[in-house]
């Protein structure tokens, strides 16, 4: 029995599962390869619709997901099934009082700013730093690089 684990990104679940030796499958590079290939062009493809949660397209691509997998003999973890129940916090309904100043100047919510599901409902007051795209160590870059201390102030990171 061989382990691995499988990742899936964009709404779709990380698993981490056991192959049986009860099906043949081929490891070679140019296997691989060709499967990769496949499974990116599928999931790309306009009809899954970016994959979002919660849309048809996610539930498609869900499905070739979970197809692929019992075609390479993986069992269901999840009490008998390939799918992870996950809380979904769907559109975002920001409040009557949410919004954001910095200094005297005012920001628009949506535009300027977003407040995430389960944030806190409150109001802070401290020193805000800036720090681009709060990068390190990509390619010897270092947003941080210029900030002295972070701890108790609010860092602004761009997206």
């Amino acid at each position: 029995m061989k382990r691995f684990s499988v990742y899936l990104f964009s709404g779709l679940i990380l698993f981490s599962l056991s192959l049986s030796g009860q099906r043949a499958w081929d490891f070679s590079k140019d296997s691989i390869i060709e499967r990769l290939r496949k499974d990116v062009f599928v999931l790309s493809a306009a009809e899954m619709q970016g994959r979002e949660s919660g849309t048809e397209g996610e539930r498609l691509a869900a499905a070739y997901v979970k197809k692929r997998m019992q075609e390479i003999g993986l069992e269901p973890m999840f009490e008998g099934s390939f799918f992870q129940e996950v809380p979904f916090y769907g559109e975002l309904t920001p409040g009557p009082n949410n919004h954001l100043t910095i200094g005297r100047e005012p920001f628009t919510y949506g535009d300027d700013f977003y407040v995430l599901p389960q944030s806190g409902n409150t109001s802070i007051s401290a020193k805000v730093v800036y720090a681009g795209f709060g990068l390190e160590g990509v390619e010897g870059h270092d947003d941080y690089q210029d900030i002295k201390r972070i701890n108790g102030k609010i860092v602004m990171l761009e997206y």
